[in-house]
């Protein structure tokens, strides 16, 4: 289904963006994560493109964990032992099934979202209270009162 986003998936250069994002972004990405993730923790990766970010959470997490891939189009996606993909629309649909989630990460999808509060909103309501993380990345500069 075409979005209208740059990194449509269904675009015919869409293996070669997700890789190059990737190769691009997840060093940065997996050194800030790292930190952040625990054996046997429960993650959400909302807008998983490709699921290199999704596939370094499952690692982390172990098989005693599990981590959700969440994307509008998940075609890129593959689901493993501890990580299940889903299709989902952060715009419209309540958190995937599978929380509360300790970190919740989303890479590249709020910033270009008109939705982003609410959706940054859903991603908060989903969090484990005690000591759930939620991390946005993304090159946009906008503040967010959340």
């Amino acid at each position: 289904m075409p979005t209208g986003y740059s990194f449509d998936n269904h675009a015919p250069e869409a293996d070669a963006q997700l890789a190059t994002l990737e190769a691009f972004l997840d060093p940065l990405t997996g050194a800030r994560l790292r930190p952040l993730m625990r054996a046997g923790a429960t993650c959400w990766e909302a807008g998983a493109g490709g699921g290199s970010v999704a596939r370094l959470m499952a690692t982390a997490v172990g098989p005693e964990g599990n981590v959700v891939a969440s994307d509008i189009d998940p075609s890129h996606l593959a689901a493993t032992n501890n990580l299940t993909v889903v299709r989902h629309d952060a715009r419209t649909e309540p958190a995937p099934a599978g929380g509360p989630y300790d970190l919740i990460h989303a890479r590249l999808l709020l910033l270009h979202l008109p939705e982003r509060r609410k959706v940054m909103a859903e991603m908060v309501r989903a969090l484990a209270r005690a000591a759930g993380w939620w991390w946005r990345s993304s090159t946009a500069r906008h503040r967010c009162a959340c």
